[in-house]
């Protein structure tokens, strides 16, 4: 796999190369650059392979915090707090911090920001993936990606369910 950092100010797309698996690929051209698939008892975590590392993602408190594994490790790289409307913050352990937030009235846009407020990659209408030219030295670039995918899944489950529920009622 090529380094997501050597691929900035390109649209990249969220795949899935084969169909009724939980794998899913973040392709520019043939190009591979993040692979994630469901792992566990019940699919409960997440491993995230790039040439930029390799992690695990596990849900805690109903979802609303993400830890974020090392994969061989298995320390704790970061952690995700969920907020309201789907809203989120990754704190990296080395005091890095960035912004997922909705940038569109529809609510198909999706992006990460930085502490300094730039806009550094948005995942527009599910599945593509637009890297900014600022992300082009932000060393956690292929984490901000996938979780952004993830973030996004969650939220569609989420709807999913909350669209469910009454009817059962």
């Amino acid at each position: 796999m090529k380094s997501i950092n050597e691929y900035t100010d390109q649209e990249l797309q969220w795949i899935q190369p084969k169909k009724f698996r939980g794998e899913y690929e973040l392709r520019g051209g043939y190009e591979v650059f993040v692979r994630l698939h469901r792992d566990g008892a019940w699919g409960s975590q997440i491993v995230a392979e790039s040439a930029n590392g390799s992690w695990i993602l596990k849900r805690k408190s109903f979802g609303q915090t993400i830890a974020i594994l090392d994969f061989e490790a298995k320390s704790e790289l970061a952690i995700v707090k969920r907020g309201m409307g789907g809203q989120s913050t990754l704190r990296t352990l080395d005091s890095r911090e960035y912004s997922w937030r909705c940038t569109s009235f529809w609510r198909d846009v999706w992006a990460w920001f930085n502490n300094e407020d730039t806009l550094l990659l948005q995942l527009m209408r599910g599945s593509r993936v637009q890297l900014e030219p600022t992300a082009h030295d932000v060393p956690d670039l292929a984490l901000l990606a996938m979780l952004g995918w993830y973030l996004h899944k969650q939220q569609e489950e989420e709807a999913t369910v909350a669209a469910v529920v009454p009817v059962i009622v």
